[in-house]
């Protein structure tokens, strides 16, 4: 084993360790949101003979006809862990989620590292796809997924894109036979997004191998063919009752540029991180905000377009499209929060890449001219040290009087009974729901020390009396909502 290797192999470790120990106490937590209505109180996940049914009829996902979309995968994992736990035991579902968020980081290294090999073979670039991968792993902005149960969907999607993408970029003599696309389909039945692949590929091909943008094109019908049968089969097998957005589509799409920048901004400087933002759809273009929004996003691909054309550049232009087409699915189709943090956890696996390809690169550009002598070499180390060391400062666990005290039990909802009918019967609506913690478990302890925004408050509220009404959360407010007249814009529920 050469010293690189071991240096490698030695940063994993510590890596991985440093992984552990900020997500130690995460174990425990509880359900939260979009959990209630999937998890405790879905009477589907607890028998695995539901298995078949899962993948042919989408109102296994959840008890709230609303909310009944098709991902068919993670109601599989979710009644895996239930069976593996014996029942709603929080360990099983939080290291379920967990195993996998390290099994897509261990893939985003091999990814990165094949990736940078290929613009410029140098022996350091193992280090900078580990820093990546660490940047990337301890990001506070990640636990919105890792923590948050039902949002497994989400780790799935950007799990089965780094996968199809290795495979297709290390074994380019299987790419004939299609292995690459498995992930990408897995990634499909978890969740929509996973469609963007196709163009994900077509970036990497421009990009990374310089095709032409036809050729491209080409060499991706076969990701393109996957793609439609997926949205295909979303659409098919969606229920009629399923709602994700309650208002025009314009002022959705106006605001969305605006969310674009807090998200790029959020990678680099994750402040003001909640799980319920409550950010107001733009009812105008004509505002300061919007305009803003756009402004940047014309910068952004600007900036992509331009850094392409240089092959030192090309990683950063690459992962600026990543950020990009990983963000477009929920940007262009109007779903029921303008803005989620866990809507970054896949593109901000670009950005990773692309932020540290760039550091490297303005290193390479600089570094001589700040005459640091002997110290030259210590100073990227060091700076990496610290960056990581911010990521999981800000990683830690809250104290116990903190905004993300649990919930008390006795607020838990009691779960429903298994059903035995057939598939035309549903589970019951219930009347009066608990939105946050409902199962008295532990808090997300790597939200516990950020600061803006509404925090992820595991307190327990009935739902005629929350802070805000969820028109599919609750029946009571939503019955209160339309008789009093409110604008389904301003009035419209959460999507998971």
């Amino acid at each position: 084993m050469t010293t690189a290797s071991k240096r490698t192999l030695t940063g994993s470790v510590l890596l991985l360790a440093a992984l552990c120990a900020t997500y130690s106490n995460h174990f425990h937590n509880g359900f939260h949101f979009d959990d209630w209505h999937t998890v405790p109180t879905n009477p589907w996940i607890r028998d695995l003979r539901n298995l078949p049914r899962f993948f042919t009829d989408s109102r296994t996902m959840s008890i709230v006809p609303t909310n009944q979309s098709y991902r068919p995968l993670v109601t599989a994992s979710l009644a895996l862990d239930y069976r593996l736990g014996r029942g709603l035991n929080l360990v099983y579902f939080q290291a379920s989620t967990f195993f996998w968020y390290v099994v897509q980081l261990a893939l985003m290294f091999f990814l990165f590292h094949r990736i940078m090999q290929r613009i410029e073979p140098r022996e350091r670039n193992a280090y900078l796809a580990m820093f990546a991968v660490g940047w990337y792993a301890l990001h506070p902005a990640s636990a919105e997924t890792v923590n948050y149960i039902i949002q497994r969907a989400d780790l799935y999607v950007a799990l089965g894109m780094v996968a199809g993408l290795l495979l297709y970029v290390r074994f380019p003599k299987t790419r004939r036979w299609g292995l690459y696309l498995i992930p990408v389909a897995l990634a499909g039945l978890s969740k929509a997004t996973a469609v963007m692949f196709p163009a994900l590929l077509i970036a990497y091909l421009c990009v990374v191998e310089e095709d032409r943008f036809f050729t491209a094109i080409r060499k991706a019908v076969p990701a393109l063919l996957v793609a439609a049968g997926t949205a295909l089969l979303q659409r098919v097998m969606i229920t009629p009752t399923f709602v994700s957005w309650g208002g025009p589509a314009y002022f959705y799409l106006i605001t969305q540029p605006r969310v674009l920048l807090h998200y790029f901004f959020t990678f680099f400087l994750p402040i003001g991180l909640s799980a319920d933002t409550d950010r107001a759809p733009f009812l105008s273009f004509w505002r300061e905000d919007a305009i803003l929004g756009f402004v940047f996003l014309a910068a952004l691909v600007g900036l992509a377009f331009y850094l392409g054309r240089k092959r030192q550049y090309r990683l950063v232009a690459f992962g600026i499209w990543w950020f990009l087409l990983a963000s477009l699915p929920t940007s262009l189709f109007p779903l029921g929060e303008v803005e989620n943090d866990h809507r970054m956890f896949a593109p901000f696996v670009g950005l990773a890449l692309g932020a540290t390809w760039a550091g490297a690169a303005l290193w390479d550009r600089l570094g001589d001219r700040l005459r640091l002598g002997r110290f030259r070499p210590y100073v990227p180390t060091a700076v990496a040290a610290c960056l990581l060391a911010k990521h999981y400062w800000g990683a830690q666990p809250a104290d116990a009087d903190s905004d993300w005290q649990a919930a008390t039990p006795s607020d838990s909802p009691q779960p429903a009974a298994a059903p035995t009918a057939s598939p035309s019967v549903r589970a019951p609506h219930p009347q009066r729901l608990l939105v946050g913690d409902e199962s008295g478990g532990g808090v997300v302890g790597a939200r516990s020390r950020r600061r803006g925004g509404r925090p992820f408050s595991p307190r327990a509220r009935p739902c005629d009396q929350e802070h805000r009404s969820h028109s599919r959360l609750c029946p009571v407010a939503e019955t209160r909502r339309q008789n009093s007249g409110v604008h389904p814009l301003l009035a419209g529920g959460r999507q998971a």
